[in-house]
């Protein structure tokens, strides 16, 4: 199976491109933030111009050390046949078009780390859904954000088919489990 990843409020952090699951790296991974322009689009704040700037090169110069060149402006691409496409001022889900669902109707696996985007997204993805949880990300259960993937997967998810949690709690050591309740538990002890 070709792993062809969402990543929902990535900023610069795309080390997740160097995960496995069944001993597969991730082919391609789709980056969706609203950043440079703003952090907190239902605020209407806009970043500085010099912020903006920032993001980009930090954005750059994270994927250079990884190994990556840019093919097309936020197209970066590496000798493993591997690719990182991203998508900037782009809040979820209200900044996406429908081509950008299109492009997220192919995804397969979803990265949930640093932020719990909206429950929406499974429902524009392809069917059994890996997920990815990273290190230093709370997923326990928060009753004020009830409409959060994080939420949606601790309900009923006889709408949703799962293929497997696989959770990195350091950058090469991970743990795969059946429940995101089980993973938080995991979390809770080795924190």
């Amino acid at each position: 199976m070709t792993l062809i990843a969402v990543y929902i409020g990535a900023g610069t952090h795309i080390k997740p491109i160097n995960t496995k699951i069944n001993g597969e790296y991730i082919k391609t991974m789709l980056c969706f933030d609203s950043l440079p322009n703003t952090q907190f689009p239902s605020l209407g704040h806009i970043n500085s111009d010099d912020s903006q700037i920032d993001f980009l090169r930090n954005l750059r110069n994270n994927t250079r050390n990884l190994g990556f060149i840019e093919s097309l402006p936020l197209v970066f691409n590496n000798i493993k046949g591997q690719e990182i496409r991203y998508f900037t001022n782009t809040p979820f889900p209200s900044g996406i078009t429908e081509k950008l669902r299109q492009e997220i109707s192919k995804a397969n696996t979803l990265i949930i780390a640093g932020y719990h985007p909206h429950k929406d997204i499974l429902s524009m993805m392809k069917k059994p859904i890996n997920i990815i949880c990273m290190n230093n990300t709370y997923y326990g259960l928060n009753e004020s954000d009830e409409d959060s993937i994080v939420s949606k997967l601790y309900q009923d998810m006889s709408d949703i088919y799962i293929f497997k949690i696989v959770y990195y709690y350091t950058d090469n050591d991970f743990k795969e489990f059946e429940s995101i309740a089980a993973l938080e538990e995991f979390n809770k002890q080795i924190t």
